[in-house]
C-alpha cells in the first residue's frame, strides 16, 4: 500500500507541473494565464505554492536518483 501512495503523489505532483508549465506556455504565447483565470487570483497564488513545493520534491527525487545510480555503478566497477 505505501508503494501505491508513492506513486499516486509522485503522479499528483507531475501533473501539477505539468499544468504549471502549460500555463506558463500559455502566458508566455497567448498572454492569458489559465491558472489565474479557472481559480481566480487568491486560489492562485496557494496553486503556485503547492506547485513550487511539488518541484522541489521533485527535483529531490530526480537527485537522489542520479547519486544512487552513480554509487550502484561505483559499486560494479570495484567487483570488476
Amino acid at each position: 500500500m505505501n508503494k501505491l501512495l508513492q506513486f499516486n503523489a509522485y503522479m499528483i505532483m507531475l501533473i501539477l507541473v505539468i499544468i504549471n508549465g502549460l500555463n506558463s506556455g500559455s502566458i508566455v504565447f497567448f498572454n492569458q494565464n489559465i491558472v489565474k483565470t479557472v481559480l481566480g487570483q487568491q486560489y492562485a497564488r496557494y496553486f503556485y505554492m503547492v506547485v513550487g513545493v511539488a518541484a522541489l520534491i521533485l527535483a529531490y527525487r530526480l537527485v537522489m536518483k542520479i547519486a544512487n545510480a552513480k554509487l550502484k555503478q561505483k559499486e560494479m566497477m570495484k567487483q570488476v
